[in-house]
């Protein structure tokens, strides 16, 4: 996921062999855990086409993979490579002059 953008956008194969997109938004970033809102059946993240979960939490622990509902059966999560920007907004803070 690139938390920079606005909305950031997948595809996956699903057990069928039908690709899927889906896509993430409205990023919150924090210290142990990264926050958005999850669009599972709409590359847009545009409310108006697919019901979405929000508030989404995956932990920032490299250790913790935690049990996530899908549309297919229980998935397991973690964040690699995660690094805390130090702002909510995700943004980095603006270099100092």
């Amino acid at each position: 996921m690139d938390i920079s953008k606005a909305c950031s956008n997948y595809s996956y194969v699903d057990s069928k062999g039908k690709t899927t997109q889906g896509s993430n938004g409205n990023f919150r970033c924090y210290p142990d855990k990264l926050v958005y809102d999850k669009y599972p059946f709409a590359a847009d993240c545009d409310p108006k086409t697919q019901i979405i979960n929000r508030d989404h939490a995956v932990s920032a622990s490299p250790k913790e993979c935690l049990r996530v509902p899908s549309h297919e059966g229980d998935v397991f999560e973690r964040l690699v490579d995660y690094k805390y920007p130090g702002r909510e907004d995700c943004k980095r803070e603006p270099p100092s002059r």
